[in-house]
């Protein structure tokens, strides 16, 4: 069951630049993008940072742009 969507914009250090819908459920975020390829990942708030684990096994975390 889906408890939330909506709309997302990403700006990658390499320049690279996405967008796509995501949406939530059985603790996950799945975010269906335009090029990359979609997915389904836990998402864990880690203080004031947000944070993915790939399907590799390794640990993203995000920063929030001013």
């Amino acid at each position: 069951m889906t408890s939330d969507s909506g709309f997302m914009y990403m700006d990658l250090s390499n320049g690279a630049r996405e967008t796509g819908k995501w949406r939530t459920g059985d603790g996950r975020v799945c975010i269906d993008f335009r090029q990359f390829p979609s997915n389904c990942a836990p998402w864990r708030i880690a203080g004031d940072r947000l944070c993915v684990k790939r399907d590799s096994g390794e640990v993203l975390t995000l920063q929030k742009q001013p």
